[in-house]
C-alpha cells in the first residue's frame, strides 16, 4: 500500500489513498501502549479500528489491481483492432509497452501499470482517426472517474454522523407574562 501510495503521488490516482503509513504506525503504537493500562474493551475497540483500516487498505489495493487488469484488457483489445493498420515499428513499440505494463502489474505496481495503460491508450488513440481518439479518451476518463467515485462513496458510507440524543426540557414555571 505504501509503495502504491508513493507511486500515485502527484498523479490523478493520489486521491484514492486516504491512509498513511505514519497513521497506521501510530494506531499500532497506541494499541501497544494501551496493554496493561487500559480496559480490555478499549483495547478491543482499538484493535477493531486497526482491522477496519487494514480492510480499507486491502480494498484500495484490490480496486487498483482490478482497474489495472481492466485497463490491460482494453489496451489489448484496442491494440488487436488497430494492429492491421500499423507499421512494423509502431507495432513493435506498442507490443513492448504492453509487455512493460504486464510486468508492472505482475510486480504489484498497479498505479504505474495504470499510468502506462493510459499512455498506451493515448498512443493508440493517435493511430486512429481524430474523432475516435476523443471518444477513447472520454471513455477511459469516465472509467477512472467512476472507479474513484465508487471508492469514495464506499469510504464515506460508514462515516455518517451519529444522531444526537434528544433531551427533555424542564417544565418552565409560570412567568409574569402568563398571569
Amino acid at each position: 500500500y505504501t509503495a502504491l501510495s508513493l507511486e500515485a503521488k502527484g498523479t490523478q490516482f493520489s486521491s484514492i489513498f486516504k491512509q498513511t503509513e505514519s497513521g497506521v504506525n501510530k494506531k499500532v503504537a497506541d494499541i501497544e501502549k494501551m496493554f496493561g493500562n487500559a480496559e480490555p474493551e478499549a483495547i478491543e475497540n482499538s484493535i477493531s479500528s486497526l482491522d477496519k483500516t487494514r480492510q480499507d487498505l486491502d480494498k484500495t489495493v484490490s480496486m487498483l489491481r482490478n482497474q489495472s487488469e481492466s485497463k490491460l484488457d482494453l489496451v489489448q483489445k484496442l491494440f488487436n483492432e488497430a494492429e492491421g493498420s500499423m507499421g512494423e515499428e509502431e507495432k513493435a513499440a506498442l507490443e513492448q509497452k504492453i509487455s512493460s505494463m504486464q510486468r508492472l502489474m505482475a510486480a504489484g505496481e498497479y498505479v504505474n501499470s495504470l499510468r502506462a495503460g493510459n499512455a498506451i491508450l493515448e498512443d493508440l488513440g493517435k493511430k486512429k482517426e481524430g474523432d475516435n481518439s476523443l471518444v477513447l479518451l472520454g471513455v477511459t476518463s469516465l472509467a477512472i472517474l467512476g472507479v474513484v467515485a465508487v471508492y469514495m462513496f464506499k469510504q464515506n458510507k460508514g462515516k455518517q454522523k451519529p444522531e444526537k440524543e434528544l433531551r427533555k426540557l424542564k417544565k418552565a414555571e409560570e412567568s409574569e407574562w402568563e398571569k
